[in-house]
């Protein structure tokens, strides 16, 4: 007979929570950076006249 609760979250559970909410942050700076790199390239090239070089590959 298995005396554990079934609600409780097992180890594999909590590790593979964990792992994703650190993906989830990791993810979302990455495309915070990303978004302030278009921003700093669009106001280079329209204030500046001098774009960030290496925007288009570092995006695609």
């Amino acid at each position: 007979m298995n005396n554990t609760n079934p609600i409780e979250a097992t180890k594999v559970e909590v590790v593979c929570k964990s792992f994703s909410s650190a993906l989830n942050v990791v993810s979302a700076c990455w495309l915070f950076s990303i978004a302030v790199l278009i921003l700093y390239d669009v106001l280079g090239r329209e204030v500046f006249g001098e774009p960030f070089h290496g925007t288009n590959e570092i995006v695609s």
